[in-house]
């Protein structure tokens, strides 16, 4: 961007030119790590997702709802950076 500020009316179209190419590498490399962002929330997330299935999965159907709760834990707060999904924070007990 700064190669774009220093255009000037003496400047050449070639500078132009190559002040347009530096902004759009950068450009790229902010969509690329946008991207990069997006898709790590998404990875967060299924993980949770399937910590939650095999811990569902892992109680017997024949389990009552009470009995459920004790085996079912929330995720560890430090294995993750991002807020806990509704209903899984370790400060609202999961209730039947």
């Amino acid at each position: 961007m700064a190669t774009l500020k220093s255009i000037s009316p003496s400047s050449t179209v070639g500078d132009l030119q190559q002040a347009r190419d530096q902004v759009r590498t950068t450009f790229n490399d902010v969509k690329q790590s946008a991207q990069t962002v997006q898709e790590a929330k998404v990875t967060e997330l299924e993980q949770t997702y399937q910590d939650l299935d095999r811990a569902v999965s892992a109680v017997p159907k024949t389990a009552t709802l009470a009995q459920a709760r004790d085996s079912i834990s929330p995720p560890s707060r430090s294995r993750r950076s991002g807020p806990i999904p509704v209903g899984l924070s370790p400060q609202l007990p999961i209730v039947f």
